[in-house]
């Protein structure tokens, strides 16, 4: 097993560390995200019964940042680097509010099922193909599609939730 799981992380290894940082908006914390995927991989007997393994690794390391996302605490900032680095060119001001909605999305896809949030993240966070995902997935790039557009309705619902939520509370 230990030789897959070292097979899979090299050729997988920046993807999964990419997807790790845009989730949890922090090279750090991705770092050691991906230190804790390989742990828990290489600990259990689940990625040699995966049908396939890399497809598993991807999932593993999604909920990982996903379930970080839930657990961090809400003073959690990014660096300036970091804003810089996804923003360009935009004044702070715009810088602060695209990285407030990136917060506001992410957040909204932690509440979504294991294959909305799955197919979400690898549509919108890593930009993969509707065939890419519906592979992935065991679906039809149609289903994946599909799949897609109902995870973006139910982020969309969230956050007018949210935003009405605040509405009433006078925030």
């Amino acid at each position: 097993m230990g030789c897959d799981l070292l097979e899979i992380l090299e050729t997988n290894g920046p993807r999964l560390f990419a997807v790790l940082a845009r989730l949890t908006m922090s090279e750090h914390v991705a770092e050691d995200l991906l230190q804790d995927l390989f742990i828990k991989l290489s600990k259990g007997s689940q990625l040699t019964a995966a049908v396939d393994p890399v497809a598993y690794t991807h999932k593993t390391a999604i909920n990982l940042a996903l379930d970080w996302r839930r657990c961090r605490k809400p003073t959690m900032a990014l660096t300036t680097t970091d804003i810089e680095k996804r923003v360009g060119n935009a004044s702070p001001l715009e810088g602060l509010a695209q990285k407030e909605e990136i917060q506001r999305i992410l957040d909204a896809a932690v509440s979504l099922s294991d294959l909305l949030r799955e197919a979400f993240t690898m549509r919108y966070v890593e930009q993969r193909s509707y065939e890419e995902i519906g592979h992935l997935l065991g679906k039809t790039p149609h289903q994946a599609r599909a799949i897609c557009a109902k995870a973006t309705v139910k982020i969309r619902a969230a956050m007018s939730n949210t935003v009405s939520l605040a509405d009433r509370r006078g925030g």
